[in-house]
């Protein structure tokens, strides 16, 4: 089954070795955002072994979304 999400792009992973490199000190500004990674087929990624499968079935890019909650959405067209 299929959902839509709002989300924002934050950034990507271009390869399974940029995601190995880079990870960590790309996720850290973003610590206590809530993020979705999803291959450029949609699928999620979010533990090792998808951002392997992504690798072998070479569907990176990988890009990283700030997933927007409903608060988020409320906050910004009414205020506080």
């Amino acid at each position: 089954m299929k959902k839509e999400i709002n989300v924002e792009p934050l950034f990507e992973f271009h390869s399974h070795s940029n995601w190995v490199n880079t990870a960590s000190r790309q996720f850290k500004p973003y610590k206590f955002t809530p993020t979705i990674c999803l291959d450029k087929n949609d699928n999620v990624c979010h533990i090792g072994e998808d951002f392997s499968l992504a690798k072998s079935f070479k569907t990176f890019p990988i890009t990283v979304y700030r997933i927007i909650r409903f608060a988020d959405i409320i906050t910004k067209e009414y205020g506080n």
